[in-house]
């Protein structure tokens, strides 16, 4: 496995953005990028594209515990979309519910507090973590975008 890898949290307000490299199977959290009424703010991300140049873009799914699509999982999927065709890379989606009550909770142990940036980037860093552990366990490389956990990425 090889290749630079950027993860996202999206919400409506803020997307946590993480960083990985598909060599050492690891993902860091990297920064919080703001959304504005009219969308994500694309100068940042198209800086964070340039800088990390990555093969792969995941971005976790937003779902309900039965599957089921949640209030913010449409503004995920044409984040997504937006992403693809923006910077011409693959994009997947894997599904994310826990990741933020698990970066809330994991900032709880360590005793940090519970800043809404540091979080959607931590949350961004299980999503990705995620999504390269199962590429890991599965032996896959890079795919563009197919399903992933039984979630399409179209």
């Amino acid at each position: 496995m090889a290749g630079r890898l950027l993860g996202f949290d999206y919400g409506r307000k803020r997307i946590g953005v993480a960083s990985g490299q598909q060599i050492t199977a690891t993902a860091s959290a990297l920064e919080t990028v703001r959304v504005f009424s009219s969308g994500p703010d694309w100068s940042r991300l198209d800086n964070l594209v340039n800088q990390w140049q990555p093969e792969t873009m995941v971005v976790g799914l937003s779902m309900h515990a039965d599957g089921s699509d949640s209030t913010l999982t449409p503004h995920i999927r044409e984040f997504a979309l937006q992403l693809e065709q923006r910077y011409g890379c693959p994009v997947e989606l894997i599904d994310e519910h826990l990741s933020s009550r698990e970066a809330r909770q994991l900032l709880r142990d360590s005793g940090a507090a519970e800043q809404g940036d540091h979080l959607d980037a931590l949350a961004a860093q299980l999503i990705l973590q995620s999504w390269i552990d199962h590429q890991v366990r599965n032996g896959r490389r890079t795919q563009g975008c197919d399903e992933v956990d039984g979630v399409a990425a179209r």
